[in-house]
C-alpha cells in the first residue's frame, strides 16, 4: 500500500469523535491488515474491528478531509508519516497518545541520535553560555538538536558565535506552511528558516495550515520528549513551560539531565525547578509536573 493511502486513512480515522491518538496506537496493528481497496475500505475495516459506528456522510467527509491535506502536503514538499507507516520514529510511538500524523520537512535522518535541550524564553547570561555550550558538545559528537525553537534557551540551544548547527530539529506548535499561511510566531520562522537551510527538520502534528496557539504549543512539547533519547534542563521556573516536555518526557524510560544553578543564579526564580531538582531529586521532579513520585 502507498504511504499516501496509510496517511489518508490514518488521518480520517483521527478525524473521527471518540477515535484519539491513544486508541489509534492501541490498535495500530490493524494497519498491517490493510488492502490496497482504497482509504473508505480501510476505514470501514477499521472502524469494524474497533467497533465504532459513524454515519456515511461522517466517513466521507472524514476522508474527503485527509485527501485535501495530503494534496496541500504533496504542494509544499511536506512528508507525511502515520502512525500505521514503517517510516513512524519508533521512539515517538512510545509515548502514551503519539499523533496519528506527523508532518515533516527537512532531512528525516536528523532524527536518528536526538537530545532535546529546553529552557526559560526569558534566560540569563549564564543560561544563554550553558546551553550554547552543552549543545555544541552533543552537537560534536553527532547529536542533533531538538526543542520548540521558541525565544530563550531554546534560540540559545541551536546556534553558536558562528552559525545555527547543523541537523536541527525543529517542533512547530503550529502548521509547517508558515511561508503560506504565516502559522507560526517570527522568531520562530526565522529559527525554521535556517535550520531547513542547515540540513535539519521541521516537524509538526498539525495540518500544514493550523495557527499555533497556546494549547497546541503546549501538546507538541510531548513531541519534543518523543522523539529524544536524553533532555537537558537548562534553565526554567517552576512555572515555565518546559514543564510539560519534563513531564512528558518524565513517562518515558530515559535519562533526563538538568543545570545546577550558579551560586550567584541560585535563588533566582528562573532557577527555581532546576533548584527543586538539586534539593529534592525525584521528588522535586514530581512536584514540578504536579505527579505522585511513582
Amino acid at each position: 500500500m502507498k504511504h499516501t493511502e496509510l496517511a489518508a486513512t490514518a488521518l480520517a480515522l483521527s478525524s473521527l469523535k471518540g477515535i484519539g491518538p491513544a486508541s489509534l496506537k492501541k490498535h495500530v496493528h490493524l494497519f498491517t491488515s490493510f488492502g490496497s481497496n482504497g482509504t473508505k475500505d480501510n476505514v470501514s475495516l477499521f472502524l469494524e474491528k474497533f467497533k465504532k459506528e459513524f454515519s456515511t456522510d461522517e466517513i466521507n467527509n472524514a476522508i474527503k478531509q485527509s485527501e485535501e491535506i495530503l494534496i496541500s502536503c504533496e504542494k509544499e514538499n511536506i512528508t507525511v508519516i502515520s502512525i500505521g507507516d514503517s517510516a513512524y520514529p519508533s521512539l515517538l510511538f512510545e509515548i502514551k497518545d503519539p499523533p496519528p500524523i506527523i508532518y515533516c520537512k527537512g532531512n528525516l535522518d536528523a532524527m536518528a541520535k536526538v537530545v532535546a535541550i529546553v529552557g526559560t524564553r526569558e534566560p540569563n547570561r549564564n543560561g544563554e553560555t550553558i546551553a550554547e555550550r552543552i549543545s555544541t558538545f552533543f552537537v560534536t559528537r553527532n547529536w542533533s538538536i531538538c526543542n520548540g525553537l521558541a525565544d530563550g534557551i531554546d534560540s540559545c540551544a541551536i546556534k553558536n558565535s558562528t552559525g545555527y548547527f547543523d541537523k536541527t530539529i525543529g517542533i512547530l506548535g503550529g502548521g509547517i506552511d508558515y511561508k503560506n499561511k504565516n502559522t507560526l510566531l517570527k522568531n520562530v520562522q526565522k529559527n525554521a528558516d535556517f535550520i531547513l537551510e542547515r540540513n535539519g527538520l521541521l516537524v509538526s502534528e498539525y495540518p500544514p495550515d493550523k495557527k499555533e496557539d497556546i494549547l497546541s504549543v503546549i501538546k507538541s512539547c510531548r513531541l519534543q520528549a518523543g522523539l529524544s533519547q536524553g533532555l537537558v534542563l537548562i534553565q526554567s521556573s517552576i512555572e515555565g513551560g518546559s514543564k510539560y516536555t519534563i513531564k512528558a518526557f518524565s513517562e518515558l524510560k530515559r535519562n533526563l539531565a538538568f543545570i545546577y544553578p550558579l551560586q550567584k543564579d541560585y535563588l533566582l526564580n528562573s532557577y527555581s525547578a532546576n533548584k527543586l531538582l538539586a534539593e529534592k531529586d525525584v521528588q522535586g521532579l514530581a512536584e514540578i509536573i504536579d505527579a505522585k513520585v511513582e
